[in-house]
């Protein structure tokens, strides 16, 4: 079932081939291999896009946000790399997301100029 955001609520699709698994690392394998396509967090494809190995297909589709959580012991005297840590993934991921810059509109004019010469 892949999800995305509609005019402010979210829709659902159902979505069939012949290749399907709910391992994200076997389905991102089958897209760089050239097996289909994958919905999966824009931060864990952009070295991917950046690189042209995969290309986005619907650049404009808002997907709604996943849940991240850390866990970890409760402790009164955390230690100093485990605050940083912790602190660091608060700042890199709590709203609003700053997308990664993924070249693709770069790509697409270079595109455009090697079809208008």
């Amino acid at each position: 079932m892949w999800r995305y955001i509609v005019n402010d609520h979210i829709e659902a699709i159902k979505v069939k081939g012949a290749l399907s698994s709910n391992d994200g690392d076997i389905v991102l394998r089958w897209a760089l291999d050239g097996h289909g396509i994958l919905i999966r967090s824009e931060w864990d494809l952009a070295k991917y896009v950046q690189s042209g190995r995969l290309d986005l297909v619907l650049p404009n589709t808002v997907l709604p946000s996943a849940d991240l959580f850390v866990y970890y012991p409760r402790q009164k005297n955390q230690t100093a790399p485990a605050r940083a840590f912790i602190g660091f993934l608060v700042s890199q991921f709590q709203a609003p997301f700053t997308p990664v810059d993924t070249g693709g509109e770069q790509r697409m004019r270079k595109r455009q100029a090697v079809r208008n010469e």
